[in-house]
């Protein structure tokens, strides 16, 4: 389970990274390396709840932590982002 659960996440990422890059440089990539691991949540509550160990409120809990904590970096640090972005475009 654990391998299929790396596998898994492993191509979700180096996805999300190229087609977050292709479509929006670096806040793409940035946004594309958030989905991949939201979208390789299920795989991980199915490596998980036969050993008992998914807990699913205390992952809904830390998962709205984690997006106020994103978007305000977002809003504070938007400007340097964007700027860092602009030095890689053609």
């Amino acid at each position: 389970r654990f391998f299929v659960l790396s596998f898994i996440r492993a191509g979700l990422v180096v996805a999300g990274l190229w087609i977050g890059l292709t479509l929006g440089g670096l806040p793409g990539a940035i946004i594309g390396l958030g989905l991949a691991h939201l979208t390789s949540y299920p795989a991980l509550a199915w490596a998980l709840r036969p050993h008992g160990a998914w807990d699913p409120g205390t992952d809904a809990t830390f998962l709205a932590l984690g997006a106020a904590i994103a978007a305000g970096a977002a809003m504070v640090h938007g400007d340097v982002i964007l700027a860092l972005s602009a030095l890689h475009r053609p």
